[in-house]
């Protein structure tokens, strides 16, 4: 939060030449963010040196795909997936995968995901059409590959693991108060990352409108499929979700 806050004051010319190239405030709170993701998953995996096997190819899979158009979210993507997964081995409490090893187990998880992501993208597509986005012409095979990087790197860098340190921060998750506050930082922090510009370039009001609509329709959804149902679930909601908003308005 003291980053975020930070980030608004600081030129976005600070620490380049005059022509250098800098990022916008809410492109360079990502990169703050991911680095600071990276850097605590890289602290939890030399602290606790042993992974189990299972989830080693489950980082890589979820590593690649995520980095399918952004290498360097892969990697923080992967290592945030390891670093949480040390964590909750070692926990009671915790967002596990897939709910089930069975086949039906998964399927329903990857049905409960597609069913609550084609609602929640048809809600995004009306709201940005009636704010006044025009619609574009775009091929299908861009906006399915690169709906990986948003899909899993944001689920998994900035949801799921962002709960598995909170686990490592108090041990235990075991009041209501604990509760409440681990779902907070599982969903206020990144939607706060989608809004330095718009708190800048349109003011205070735009900028609670999109940070209620973007908790109350998307982060609270996709942070209770999390932790009530399973990873995977939240996986494909949030695929589904830009891949029917790239197909609609383009990748970008």
């Amino acid at each position: 939060m003291a980053a975020w806050f930070i980030n608004l004051f600081i030129p976005l010319n600070f620490g380049f030449s005059a022509s250098g190239m800098a990022f916008s405030h809410t492109e360079r709170m990502w990169a703050a963010a991911s680095l600071f993701v990276f850097i605590l998953s890289i602290f939890i995996i030399i602290k606790y040196k042993t992974l189990p096997r299972k989830h080693i190819i489950p980082a890589v899979i979820l590593g690649v795909l995520a980095g399918l158009i952004n290498p360097p979210a892969g990697v923080v993507t992967a290592a945030g997936y390891v670093a949480a997964q040390m964590i909750f081995s070692r926990q009671s409490s915790k967002i596990v995968m897939v709910r089930s090893s069975s086949l039906g187990q998964l399927f329903l998880s990857v049905g409960i995901g597609l069913s609550a992501g084609s609602v929640l993208g048809a809600v995004n597509i009306v709201m940005a059409v009636t704010a006044g986005m025009e619609p574009v012409s775009t091929a299908i095979f861009p906006a399915i590959i690169a709906a990986f990087n948003p899909g899993i790197y944001e689920e998994v860098s900035f949801r799921f693991f962002i709960f598995a340190f909170c686990l490592f921060l108090i041990n235990q998750v075991k009041t209501r108060s604990e509760k409440i506050i681990c779902l907070g930082i599982a969903v206020i922090p990144h939607v706060l990352l989608h809004l330095p510009d718009v708190l800048l370039e349109q003011g205070i009001g735009a900028f609670f409108q999109s940070f209620v609509y973007l908790s109350l329709l998307f982060g609270l959804p996709l942070a209770f499929l999390q932790l009530k149902r399973d990873l995977l679930s939240a996986l494909t909601a949030h695929y589904v979700i830009v891949i029917l908003r790239f197909s609609v308005f383009g990748v970008g």
